[in-house]
């Protein structure tokens, strides 16, 4: 008797494909779940307005960048801090209603700003 199994098996979930494997050795529900991370991140990188670098400071050997994400009242902006070799060190989601400061929004998530700023951003070494 044979110890070789015929039934294609998804190297992502382990799951036994009762449909043919779809894409590098997935299941139909795994290569279902690639393309919707695929779509989600093409959306995340289409949002912004612009992106700019806004300064340099070489005391303090950061870069600053803003990624407008909308304007008028209230414009918002996703402010940036980057250091020297392009490492995010600080991301702040930021709000200005006409003929204001820009403002922190409080209670927001860093990890999460920070994160979809690495995805939106391209921060070049100084």
């Amino acid at each position: 008797m044979s110890t070789y199994n015929s039934e294609p098996v998804c190297k992502v979930c382990g799951a036994v494909a009762t449909l043919p494997v779809y894409g590098p050795d997935m299941c139909q529900a795994c290569s279902d779940a690639a393309w919707a991370r695929i779509e989600a991140r093409a959306k995340l990188e289409e949002m912004p307005l612009s992106f700019e670098k806004v300064i340099t400071n070489h005391r303090r050997e950061t870069i600053e960048y803003e990624i407008l994400l909308g304007t008028g009242g209230p414009a918002d902006r996703v402010y940036v801090i980057t250091d020297f070799s392009g490492a995010i060190e600080s991301a702040k989601y930021q709000f200005q209603d006409w003929f204001q400061p820009w403002t922190t929004a409080e209670g927001q998530d860093s990890e999460l700003v920070e994160r979809f700023a690495a995805i939106v951003g391209f921060y070049e070494e100084g």
